[in-house]
């Protein structure tokens, strides 16, 4: 092999190099592109779970608000039907009176004691026609009392629906992101991956399930509820696997943290069920990455 060919292999291999320190820069810039998504994402999950936070804190409010308001009905009822039984007794003993007024003046009538009697009688009739009217006007005030509470629960529905399908499409973009980087390190070990994004989106998933099951309106969720499971199953392609353990029965050997411990009179005796999932537990290919926390109800 003469010198120019040595020179002409050692200049394409010195091309091929720098083609290859190029692509491998090109790659080292994508990547910081994405983390740079990554983060900006990360704050758009954090302010809309805030946003949402505050929305489930309001229907709560609105919740006790609707309770109260019921509180208070049932003791307007209650007054409504002691002032009813009063009237009435009131009626039958003004009744009773002029029925022994007219036979104690039933050989002398007068024009006098004539108007008397009609006026008892007029005092009587305008007792009941008041008392009728307190009983509508106490119906109508009941019955827009409850249409308005039900139209504040139904726009708030509405705006956390709103949200949460926000939020949703952030996750997608979270899952993408996290398919990506699968990709761009295909060896990594299980101990080597970054798992805080993922176990932050399991949350939000569990959190909107949980929300979804309190909308009257099933129809208006259809949409949110099909892109859920989309995530749970680009989750599960990722090698996630979401374990909510929701109305289960609570055994001390499960790898759950249990917030509290609350007694319900409905259950029997030794019975102990998972009432509410505060954090799902996750596994990544088959270990456990997240515990999950959760309060459990139990009989007396």
């Amino acid at each position: 092999m003469d010198s120019v060919q040595v020179v002409k292999q050692l200049g394409q291999l010195e091309q091929q190099f720098l083609e290859l320190n190029k692509n491998y820069e090109a790659a080292q810039n994508e990547l910081q592109e994405l983390k740079s998504r990554d983060n900006s994402l990360q704050k758009s999950i954090n302010s809309l779970s805030n946003k949402s936070e505050r929305l489930s804190t309001q229907i709560d409010s609105l919740n006790d608000l609707l309770q109260a308001s019921s509180n208070a009905v049932s003791n307007l009822n209650k007054q409504l039907t002691e002032q009813k039984e009063e009237l009435n007794g009131q009626i039958s003993e003004t009744r009773e009176t002029t029925d022994q007024s007219v036979s104690e003046l039933n050989e002398a009538l007068t024009k006098n004691t004539l108007y008397w009697i009609i006026a008892v009688l007029v005092v009587g009739l305008l007792s009941v026609l008041a008392f009728v009217f307190l009983r509508k006007k106490v119906t109508d005030n009941q019955s827009s009392i409850n249409e308005s509470l039900a139209n504040t629960r139904k726009e708030l529905e509405k705006e956390a629906i709103r949200l949460d399908e926000k939020l949703v499409g952030v996750m997608e973009t979270q899952m993408k992101i996290i398919q990506e980087e699968r990709k761009a390190k295909p060896g990594s070990q299980n101990g080597e991956q970054d798992h805080s994004l993922a176990l932050k989106v399991a949350d939000e998933i569990e959190r909107i399930e949980k929300n979804l099951e309190r909308v009257e309106d099933q129809k208006r969720i259809k949409p949110l509820a099909k892109a859920l499971e989309r995530i749970r199953a680009n989750f599960q392609a990722n090698g996630y696997e979401i374990v909510s353990f929701l109305n289960q029965k609570y055994d001390d050997r499960m790898s759950l943290d249990v917030i509290n411990f609350k007694t319900d009179d409905t259950l029997k005796d030794g019975e102990r069920i998972i009432s509410r999932v505060v954090k799902p537990q996750v596994k990544y290919n088959g270990v456990l990455i997240q515990r999950g926390q959760v309060d459990v109800s139990q009989s007396e």
